[in-house]
């Protein structure tokens, strides 16, 4: 029998994982999109109990991540990135009993070279330690719109 945590033939089930930042392979992914294309980003969000900052300040998740999207609201308006939707989730109707998601929102990028100046600015680089304090796993999608 394999150990818990473990799928067939003892290998770590990627479900197990937590997971807060793209790994190398999934960023290198990213530049395989048309360049001028929009699409939509739906995220499943994970909070920590609490966040924790360095330096030792504590805050309600839903607190510390209002900070993280006060802080690129106006980066984001400038470069045309939407809100299209966020919700919290009730249950899980289809997956894993034990995932439990806090928050799903869908953010609308007009182009990759958008979302790489949204990524790569400074108000979001400093934005990103709300994000570090409260996110504890994630999963984020790029998706066509409008596309099934």
């Amino acid at each position: 029998m394999a150990p818990a945590g473990t799928g067939p033939c003892g290998r770590v089930r990627e479900s197990m994982r937590e997971y807060t930042h793209p790994s190398r392979a999934q960023f290198d992914a990213l530049r395989t999109l048309p360049e001028e294309v929009s699409f939509d980003q739906l995220e499943l969000l994970r909070f920590r109990a609490t966040a924790v900052y360095p330096g030792g300040e504590t805050l309600a998740p839903l607190t510390a991540f209002a900070r993280y999207t006060e802080a690129v609201f106006a980066l984001a308006h400038r470069l045309g990135v939407e809100l299209v939707w966020q919700g919290r989730p009730h249950l899980s109707v289809i997956g894993p009993d034990l995932e439990r998601w806090d928050l799903c929102q869908v953010r609308r990028f007009p182009s990759l070279a958008v979302y790489r100046a949204f990524i790569n600015d400074t108000v979001h680089a400093e934005a990103r330690a709300h994000w570090r304090a409260v996110v504890e796993d994630a999963r984020v999608f790029c998706a066509e719109p409008g596309r099934a």
